[in-house]
């Protein structure tokens, strides 16, 4: 589905629809690149906060309006 959910160094997977045609589920390992390394004296806290949050590099689950489907379309 091209650049909207594919990145350069990950790739969508797992797309389906909701029951109701509404929503378009899918599953991307895409990681958001944080400001700086992490320190290395940082806390247990922090070093877990930055394990636990969408965009860290592991698969996550996002949704969009299925619309974007007609949108796509040649």
């Amino acid at each position: 589905m091209g650049e909207r959910f594919n990145s350069e160094d990950s790739s969508a997977r797992s797309m389906s629809l909701s029951p109701d045609g509404s929503y378009l589920f899918f599953s991307s390992s895409r990681k958001i690149e944080a400001e700086g390394a992490m320190p290395a004296d940082s806390s247990y806290a922090a070093m877990k906060a930055s394990l636990t949050v969408p965009g860290n590099g592991a698969m996550d689950i996002y949704w969009v309006d299925a619309s974007v489907i007609e949108e796509l379309r040649p």
